[in-house]
């Protein structure tokens, strides 16, 4: 008879709870043994639930912040940017980003787009009129 092997892949903190748990029972389990796979597999899930985590920056609410989430300072991003003083400006939250900003950080950084634009002008009402002769 052999053993079911039932692995949960790890999505939240409580299944790493529950994974380190489960780790620690059967951690010095034989090899090749039934238990001794789910160890592995649980090894695995959790080292990589773990680096998944680290990688993903944490929410945050100013720019400043954002660069300080991926280890960033200012003088880091100004070649990006414009120069010292648009990084400036942005760290300091009186002026955002701009499309050819973000397409460069995220050239250089891999910073999602989707995050970028939390720091981006917000979009219009409406068209400016036209100014006609």
């Amino acid at each position: 008879m052999s053993a079911e092997l039932r692995i949960k892949p790890t999505f939240n903190d409580d299944d790493l709870k529950q994974a380190e748990s489960r780790l620690d029972t059967i951690f010095h389990a034989d090899r090749g043994t039934a238990e001794g796979q789910e160890a592995e597999c649980l090894i695995a899930l959790i080292q990589m639930y773990e680096r998944d985590i680290d990688m993903t920056p944490k929410e945050a609410s100013t720019f400043a912040e954002y660069l300080q989430n991926w280890g960033l300072r200012q003088s880091d991003i100004a070649k990006y940017v414009g120069g010292t003083p648009h990084a400036s400006h942005l760290v300091k939250g009186t002026r955002h980003l701009t499309v050819s900003m973000m397409k460069a950080l995220n050239s250089a950084y891999s910073m999602p787009f989707d995050q970028l634009m939390k720091f981006a002008a917000p979009p219009q009402k409406e068209w400016p009129a036209s100014k006609t002769a």
